[in-house]
């Protein structure tokens, strides 16, 4: 696999559009963060190791939810039956809010795959919330792509009740 700096671009664009809300970002990302925990064997650290993984979590303030919860432990989600090497590259990847209501992180075996299922454990707020509710994303205000999106719907759907009994503006 080769490191591709757009994609985890690409992420940051898309992922920092919804970071006022919490952000959990899982995957196989193909990178190690840490060469030496996060990769067996004798292994080398690559001059663009974990770039685009730390990029990410440095541009979104993101954390990685099982370094955090396992700081110095070695394991690994990926096994390499080619070169009979075993790594960690598989991440959920969370905002701080939503790292609060992590309470484990663990990962199954390699038994359908060459890469093991990560778990989250999670013990969200209960009771009142003290927050505001949801909200409409205030960028979307600002979009010309999006607006033209809505304004065809709401004449798709003027359109499709023009006979009904209830009018468009009831929606």
């Amino acid at each position: 696999n080769v490191y591709d700096r757009s994609f985890f671009q690409n992420l940051v664009t898309t992922g920092g559009s919804y970071f006022e809300c919490p952000l959990v970002l899982a995957g196989d990302l193909n990178e190690v963060v840490d060469s030496v925990l996060d990769r067996s064997g004798t292994s080398f650290p690559s001059a663009r190791s974990g770039r685009g993984v730390q990029f990410l979590m440095d541009s979104l303030g993101l954390v990685d939810s099982w370094r955090t919860l396992h700081p110095t432990e070695r394991d690994y989600t990926h096994t390499s039956r080619a070169y009979g090497t075993h790594s960690w590259i598989d991440y959920i990847l969370t905002t701080p809010l939503f790292f609060s209501y992590i309470t484990s992180v663990t990962h199954g075996p390699l038994e359908i795959s060459d890469h093991s299922m990560i778990f989250l454990d999670l013990d969200p707020p209960r009771g009142p919330s003290t927050s505001r509710g949801w909200r409409f994303p205030s960028h979307l205000y600002r979009d010309p792509a999006f607006f033209q999106y809505l304004l065809q719907k709401w004449r798709d759907c003027s359109h499709f009740n023009k006979h009904s009994l209830v009018t468009p503006i009831t929606y």
